[in-house]
């Protein structure tokens, strides 16, 4: 993993429970949300972590909060929707997930390029 601007090894963590959201907002350089956490109730919890990181004396804006959404061949409405819904909840990054339609490497590169002009 590449090292923070400190020169730390970033802290990151994909667990949502009350402890670990505090945990990440004392120590943590992020937060991975996972890929079955809809918009809707992940913009609740990164309010809960920018709160926590405000109790701890941390500024909120700089912990990271990625989000995954699901993408496959014919969704490209829905992915552009999703990865809107993701940012307005408070994501600052967003992973693509193209697994589960049976594709070769190629075929997920392909379905990414896609994606990526879909969201443009």
């Amino acid at each position: 993993m590449p090292r923070g601007g400190s020169g730390a090894i970033p802290t990151v963590s994909e667990r949502a429970t009350e402890r670990v959201l505090r945990r990440i907002a004392a120590l943590g350089d992020g937060w991975i949300s996972g890929p079955a956490l809809p918009p809707e109730r992940l913009g609740p919890m990164a309010a809960q972590l920018r709160g926590y990181a405000e109790e701890a004396g941390r500024d909120p804006g700089l912990i990271g909060l990625q989000a995954t959404v699901k993408a496959g061949p014919d969704g490209f409405d829905e992915v552009s929707r999703l990865v809107a819904a993701v940012r307005a909840a408070g994501a600052t990054h967003v992973t693509v997930d193209t697994r589960g339609h049976g594709l070769t490497v190629a075929g997920h590169a392909v379905l990414l390029r896609q994606v990526e002009a879909a969201l443009r």
